[in-house]
């Protein structure tokens, strides 16, 4: 028996070939455990990717939402300053009658339609500003 194996007993050889076993399944864990971490990286790096795209796609929502609201916002200023403009125009005017009306050359029912006007566009002005 030890001649036909090496000159090992059979519980050594049977021992050797565990030995051996062990150590090809300890090698094959190893690999195992390396392809696995490659796989655990190409994991997180996509993960990370996703939480980068993620977050972009986050941030451009928010981009896309604050552009709508000061596109809002500048639509009412826009009619704000148009209505304000308009009353000062009225004003204006109502100050060239109401010099017209001390140099006599416009009569009191051209003063008095003028300032009605003016009052009415100020009231609207106010009530928009609201």
């Amino acid at each position: 028996l030890r001649s036909a194996s090496g000159g090992l007993s059979k519980a050594q050889a049977v021992g050797k070939q565990l030995s051996q076993d062990a150590r090809s399944m300890q090698e094959q864990a190893g690999r195992q455990r390396q392809v696995l971490g490659v796989y655990r990286l190409h994991s997180k790096t996509a993960r990370a990717a996703a939480q980068g795209w993620r977050s972009r796609s986050d941030q451009r929502a928010m981009l896309v939402s604050l552009d709508q609201l000061w596109w809002q916002l500048r639509d009412k200023l826009d009619r704000y300053l148009d209505t304000a403009e308009e009353e000062v125009k009225h004003f204006e005017a109502a100050f060239a009658t109401m010099a017209d009306y001390e140099h006599c050359s416009a009569g009191f029912s051209n003063l008095l339609a003028t300032y009605t006007t003016s009052t009415a566009v100020m009231e609207e002005s106010h009530r928009q500003l609201r």
